[in-house]
């Protein structure tokens, strides 16, 4: 048994020969050998080698969300999402801007003051007018 990559190189140089022929037979016994050799039914080959099919697909670059926040701000997300016994995110917020500093000069959330910026940018602490 082949594995997809080989399959696939297979099937294309297969699909010139099955494309340039016109007769019924040679593309029959085109099909009945890659039939026989990758082990795929019939109509899912004849599917694979058509002209516009997922052979021909490229694949897509995924574009992602640039990252705002670093580890240690997600750390110390995490243990005031902790803290605050597990809420969703929409409880989570309002929460962050309560009690927030009160964690902090209590001791129970240590962090730099660069990750409490962010941190606070995430919990919208000081708002803009």
């Amino acid at each position: 048994m082949m594995d997809m990559h080989s399959r696939n190189q297979y099937l294309k140089q297969i699909r010139v020969e099955y494309l340039k022929t016109r007769s019924k037979k040679g593309r029959g016994s085109l099909l009945d050998e890659s039939e026989k050799r990758t082990g795929l039914n019939r109509k899912y080959l004849i599917r694979k080698i058509r002209v516009l099919s997922n052979l021909d697909k490229k694949k897509v670059k995924v574009r992602r969300r640039k990252q705002v926040y670093d580890g240690e701000v997600t750390t110390a997300l995490v243990k005031c999402w902790e803290i605050f016994d597990y809420p969703c995110g929409q409880r989570l917020k309002p929460l962050l801007s309560e009690e927030a500093k009160r964690l902090r000069r209590l001791g129970e959330l240590i962090c730099s003051d660069e990750v409490w910026d962010k941190l606070n940018q995430y919990a919208c602490l000081n708002p803009r007018p």
